[in-house]
């Protein structure tokens, strides 16, 4: 039997490797907007090479390798293919990677002797991987080969030898020589490891990331492209709207031109990171917000804009102006203002549904 990592009855299966692929892919689709990388770059206080890059999206691909366990596997399995206790993928993968540190014939060991080579931040970065699920992951204390048997219907090594060809194959850059530390400060893995969380739940929409069996080798190419659309769908990767140049004031408001506090506004320099106006109740300071919104967005400064105002009325009349706005801007592709007030729900014109109200009594 081949390892999966996604498996629904009666669908069928998606090898490890593709789902791997598919979060790994859609990481690397992360890693290349500007917002995000401007992001990473703050906190691990350096510039994040293309090396860097290709190695955080390798580790990225090894988040699931714990799901190599028999004990995991066998949730698939048919009864009576299994005797022992069904596992997690969490431990079992951080079990998975200290065994193949030290274990030279473990079939991943050169792999990871290669990534080992990193430098010593590899190590929290790959544990934050692991802990994908959003909580730190108990880590074994002294793991065993006996915790890991082999089957007659399923070779665990022989998947992790697929596993490590994989990676060999699909991210050659990353595992070539040159000792290049990745940066070791605890908000950058803290912003990995969100990173790699939300790719995983983006990599298994089966929306987009469809089953596909069996393992192909060159299954890499395809995720890839799946994961540019993907992330184009959802309006994660906004630069398709990107309007440039920016809109003039007029087209932006429908005013020919703006008042002398919006054109202080208009006229900072994008390298500014805080810019505060203050002015009296119908001066344009929402207008204003949008033009510095929309002249961050075409340099690709920004990828989104957040109004928080006081009253629940203020919010619903300032949504409508500003979905105007964006139709003005983006025309039919604009994307939607969301109002985000309790007890509405609205995103431009689309009134939403409420849930029926569940309450849990008792014994009753």
């Amino acid at each position: 039997m081949d390892a999966w990592g996604k498996f629904e009855p009666p669908d069928g299966f998606h090898p490890l490797a593709h789902h791997s692929m598919d979060v790994a892919a859609v990481f690397a689709r992360m890693l290349q907007l500007p917002v995000i990388r401007d992001r990473l770059e703050t906190a691990a206080d350096c510039p994040l090479t293309d090396l860097a890059s290709q190695r955080l999206t390798a580790l990225v691909f090894l988040h699931d390798i714990g799901k190599l366990h028999p004990g995991f596997q066998a949730k698939g399995w048919a009864a009576g293919n299994w005797n022992g206790p069904t596992n997690g993928h969490l431990k079992e993968g951080w079990a998975f990677l200290l065994l193949a540190a030290k274990w030279r014939e473990h079939p991943f060991h050169a792999t990871m002797r290669k990534i080992l080579d990193w430098g010593e931040t590899v190590s929290p970065l790959m544990l934050a991987m692991i802990a994908h699920h959003g909580r730190p992951v108990d880590v074994p204390m002294a793991p065993t080969l006996r915790e890991w048997p082999s089957l007659a219907h399923y070779d665990w090594r022989a998947e992790a030898r697929r596993m490590g060809d994989a990676l060999q194959r699909w991210f050659p850059g990353a595992l070539a020589a040159g000792h290049e530390p990745l940066p070791d400060e605890p908000r950058f893995c803290h912003e990995v490891a969100g990173l790699a969380a939300l790719a995983d739940w983006i990599g298994s929409d089966r929306q987009f990331f469809e089953f596909e069996a069996p393992y192909a080798p060159d299954y890499h190419t395809r995720a890839q492209d799946i994961a540019a659309r993907a992330l184009t769908a959802i309006g994660f990767d906004s630069r398709t709207l990107a309007a440039s140049p920016a809109p003039s004031f007029l087209e932006l408001t429908g005013f020919p031109e703006p008042n002398p506090a919006q054109s202080v506004v208009g006229n900072v320099g994008s390298e500014a990171r805080l810019v505060i106006l203050e002015a009296e109740t119908g001066s344009g300071k929402t207008e204003a917000a949008l033009l510095r919104f929309t002249q961050l967005f075409a340099a690709g400064a920004c990828s989104g804009l957040y109004f928080a105002v006081p009253t629940r009325a203020a919010a619903r009349q300032l949504h409508r102006r500003v979905d105007k706005a964006l139709r003005r801007v983006f025309g039919e592709a604009a994307p939607e203002a969301v109002l985000a007030i309790p007890g509405m729900l609205l995103a431009g014109e689309v009134k939403g549904q409420r849930l029926p109200h569940w309450r849990v009594r008792g014994d009753d």
